[in-house]
């Protein structure tokens, strides 16, 4: 492989028998990703004590990765350098390949069909100014469902319309709330996980996480709202809070109503499909290990 830009992780830099150092890592660019190893002392001093993502210059040789059990691939690096601080390397980040200018259209006409000026008028206030920008362009996750540029605007309105299309087969549901929660459900994601080269997480996402990030925007600006009813706040919230579906999966309160239970399941699906949409590596039968699920799938 001759040398291109990259996005570069260490993940171990460590010391061989003879006294030489060398390092262990992910390589990525928009096309996917590839394990690494570089035993080259000039490239191996510029980047073993790295300890986020970087853009790089890399390039080397395509290999079997002796260390694997399912024969991947790993490039063995013969040169690493580091790219100078203020290049723009947006086109190392991996991207939505969704049209995101249909996705917004989408989002505003899914407010729009909010009946109740209050929520409404909750969510004109949230999704407005910097906060739309970082919503319109965050990925949905650091890793495994949506982890890129425009990730969490497609996730979110997915889920929408997939908690929609369930409304629409059920008795006595809160069409608003199903709707305003399935658009609020991932907004503490703007504080906890960066937009920039390694999607790292934010010290609002090691503090706090974005179930309670986002618990705490809502709240925010739901006093900023005339006439909205405690009995809303609180089925919003609750939504919010459960809707990862129970403690073991990091909700702080299980689903106690039919529009939480609602958004939690179009959550779900929607995180689970895209497992079969983004996974690439599958042996002859379609069959592939899949990290987030912890179980074999067929793609």
């Amino acid at each position: 492989m001759e040398r291109q830009e990259m996005i570069l992780w260490v993940q171990k830099s460590s010391q061989s028998a003879n006294g030489s150092w060398f390092v262990r890592g992910l390589v990525e660019d928009p096309s996917g990703s590839m394990g690494f190893i570089c035993f080259n002392a000039e490239s191996v001093a510029r980047v073993k004590d790295l300890t986020s993502a970087v853009p790089v210059v890399v390039s080397g040789q395509i290999q079997a990765d002796r260390y694997s059990q399912d024969g991947k691939l790993q490039l063995l690096a013969d040169f690493i350098d580091l790219i100078a601080p203020g290049k723009d390397v947006s086109h190392l980040l991996p991207t939505t390949t969704k049209d995101i200018e249909e996705y917004k259209k989408k989002f505003i006409k899914l407010v729009a069909q909010v009946k109740k000026p209050p929520l409404r008028e909750l969510l004109g206030e949230i999704f407005s100014g910097e906060r739309w920008e970082s919503f319109v362009r965050n990925p949905a996750a650091k890793r495994f469902h949506h982890a890129y540029i425009g990730g969490l605007l497609e996730h979110t309105v997915d889920v929408a319309e997939t908690a929609l299309a369930i409304v629409a087969s059920m008795p006595d549901i809160d069409r608003d709330m199903v709707i305003a929660g399935a658009l609020l459900h991932d907004l503490g994601k703007t504080e906890e996980i960066s937009s920039e080269i390694g999607f790292s997480y934010t010290d609002s996402g090691h503090l706090m996480g974005h179930i309670t990030a986002g618990v705490l925007l809502v709240e925010d600006a739901a006093r900023q709202v005339q006439y909205f009813s405690e009995a809303d706040r609180k089925s919003l919230i609750h939504i919010i809070l459960s809707h990862h579906g129970d403690r073991e999966k990091g909700s702080p309160v299980c689903c106690a109503t039919r529009e939480a239970v609602i958004v939690h399941y179009a959550d779900e699906i929607n995180a689970v499909l895209q497992q079969f949409d983004e996974t690439t590596d599958k042996d002859a039968q379609g069959w592939s290990f899949n990290k987030m699920l912890g179980y074999m799938i067929r793609v």
